[in-house]
């Protein structure tokens, strides 16, 4: 049963996180509101915080600056790519990670 559970998680990480579709230069819109992070290391910190509901860490992430929220219908352009993530730049020159399931 471990085993089948263990399966099945697998198939939808690579499903959600797969490649995307996305490259360089390419621009992109959020599809839904979504947090994003400031570089690689906070957007892995931030998806550890994500995923044990820790809203505490995640606010102090934020007071920092580390993470923020992007609107449905915010526009970026990809300028670098990694497994499950996509930085793009905003509109406003600001570089940001974002998971790939919220870009279109």
């Amino acid at each position: 049963m471990k085993r089948f559970i263990t399966m099945i998680f697998a198939a939808l990480l690579l499903l959600s996180c797969g490649g995307g579709g996305f490259r360089h230069g390419q621009y992109v819109t959020v599809k839904e509101k979504c947090i994003w992070a400031s570089n690689e290391e906070t957007f892995d910190q931030m998806t550890k915080y994500c995923n044990r509901k820790d809203e505490r860490g995640l606010e102090l992430m934020e007071s920092r600056g580390e993470v923020g929220i992007l609107w449905t219908g915010d526009k970026g352009v990809v300028t670098d790519m990694a497994f499950g993530k996509v930085k793009i730049r905003l509109e406003d020159d600001s570089e940001v990670w974002v998971a790939n399931e919220f870009l279109r």
